[in-house]
């Protein structure tokens, strides 16, 4: 059996935390309308836990034109650690309070991070 997505979707909070942010963090385009999971279990680097859940698997992208069909890109390394800096630098521009999931997040994929 293939691992397919997360079975986790996302939680109201982590929603209305994206609700303020506009663009697209794969083309920079205004209007992001799906979230994506940045590390799935069909990423290489997937280590299972419910830190996962974290906000900082969270990325904001258009669902037809960067995500569906798009696997390759999404699931190629330079892409993976791009977009989850872009997501920790958003973040903590936005001001975002970390929580204990997401510090065992970063703690998991720590080498995956420019911080």
């Amino acid at each position: 059996m293939t691992k397919k997505g997360l079975k986790n979707r996302f939680s109201k909070d982590i929603k209305f935390d994206w609700s303020f942010h506009y663009s697209c963090m794969v083309c920079g385009k205004n209007n992001f309308d799906v979230l994506h999971h940045i590390i799935s279990p069909t990423v290489r680097y997937y280590k299972t836990g419910k830190f996962n859940e974290s906000i900082f698997n969270s990325c904001p992208i258009h669902n037809a034109k960067c995500h569906l069909y798009n696997e390759g890109f999404l699931h190629k390394d330079e892409n993976i650690k791009m977009l989850l800096n872009k997501v920790y630098d958003t973040l903590v521009d936005m001001g975002y309070v970390f929580k204990p999931i997401d510090k065992e997040f970063i703690k998991q994929y720590i080498d995956l991070y420019e911080i």
